[in-house]
């Protein structure tokens, strides 16, 4: 590897951003056997040692092998239902209509307010860390006067086994508190996962895995496969598909399609994405609940730390009461770094 002032082709290696580990084999693929700019050097360089490759490229800078970092980000987005609460109309079954407690009906609306977190990361092995995220939020609506509570917490365990080849163990929880009700979510995930190039400069990583889902009442495994791919002219590819196990008179995950393009336009960042779920298993007053949702989002950056959001989510019901459409509207806002 040679040092220059020129520009390389690895430039679109950094539209990944939510992968590093596919950026980082990217840059090294197309880095190898070029003249490379003294700046890329020392970023690739950096990267690989923060990602437990301790010499690096060769450079005597050293990395901290445990960081944390406080951060805090704004938060604007529409809510479709600000307090948890119901569907505003009838629940229709067997020709019976009943009504709801119109104190119990969803309100919608704008919300803003703010997210504190803390990211983390600990080297302890080569090519092995554990990354940590520590957030918490709160949301208000003005036109309500009431917010959104939010809790969330999440490690990951990243392992390289061999050439190529990596195994991740995740875990997590969070809860969402609205006045009427709360969201309770815990998980745990098991990942192998596979880096290759089909191409000088076309790049993948496939990944398989497990993830065992604890909801208040039910506890549920999904079988997950993702691809992504990163193209020469910078376009990333994703495709997630999960499979869920039935739980009998529980409304669960049976199908989950979820897939995404991301690429960079004038130096903004463009990405439109949408997906497919389907869930089946519920029961309501002994009437069998299944749902069908659909979305598609578009995302693209206003200004370097701020992304605006559009989109629209569909479900489907075979009870009417539970079928919706809304939109999808927010600001994305870069965090502030302490």
């Amino acid at each position: 590897m040679l040092l220059t002032s020129g520009s390389p082709a690895s430039a679109n290696c950094l539209i990944a951003s939510s992968n590093e580990r596919l950026e980082n084999f990217c840059l090294i693929e197309r880095t190898k056997n070029s003249v490379i700019p003294l700046g890329l050097a020392t970023l690739l360089d950096y990267r690989l040692k923060r990602s437990g490759r301790s010499t690096g490229i060769g450079f005597p800078v050293q990395v901290k092998q445990t960081d944390f970092q406080p951060f805090a980000s704004p938060i604007l987005h529409y809510s479709p239902n600000i307090n948890g609460g119901n569907p505003n109309k009838q629940l229709v079954l067997g020709g019976v209509k009943f009504n709801s407690d119109p104190n119990l009906k969803r309100k919608k609306g704008m919300v803003i307010g703010a997210n504190f977190g803390l990211n983390g990361r600990s080297i302890y092995g080569d090519e092995k860390y554990i990354d940590i995220n520590l957030n918490a939020s709160y949301a208000h609506s003005p036109k309500h006067n009431i917010g959104i509570k939010s809790l969330a917490g999440n490690f990951c365990s990243k392992n390289h086994i061999k050439e190529g080849w990596y195994f991740d163990i995740c875990g997590g929880a969070s809860r969402v508190s609205k006045k009427i009700q709360n969201e309770q979510i815990k998980y745990t995930k098991f990942l192998i996962s596979k880096l290759l190039s089909s191409h000088p400069f076309k790049h993948h990583q496939n990944t398989w895995g497990l993830e065992r889902v604890f909801a208040d009442n039910y506890t549920q495994n999904q079988f997950l496969f993702s691809h992504q791919t990163l193209s020469k002219a910078g376009y990333l590819w994703n495709v997630t598909i999960k499979s869920g196990e039935p739980i009998r008179g529980k409304l669960v995950t049976r199908k989950d399609l979820n897939w995404s393009l991301t690429k960079e336009i004038k130096n903004k960042r463009f990405k439109i994405s949408g997906g497919f779920r389907s869930a089946s298993g519920g029961k309501v007053f002994g009437f069998d609940r299944e749902e069908q949702t659909n979305y598609v989002q578009l995302s693209y950056q206003v200004f370097k730390h701020v992304n605006f959001r559009l989109g629209y989510t569909k479900t489907d019901s075979n009870i009417d009461y539970f079928s919706a459409s809304e939109p999808t509207l927010s600001m994305q806002f870069g965090s502030l770094n302490f």
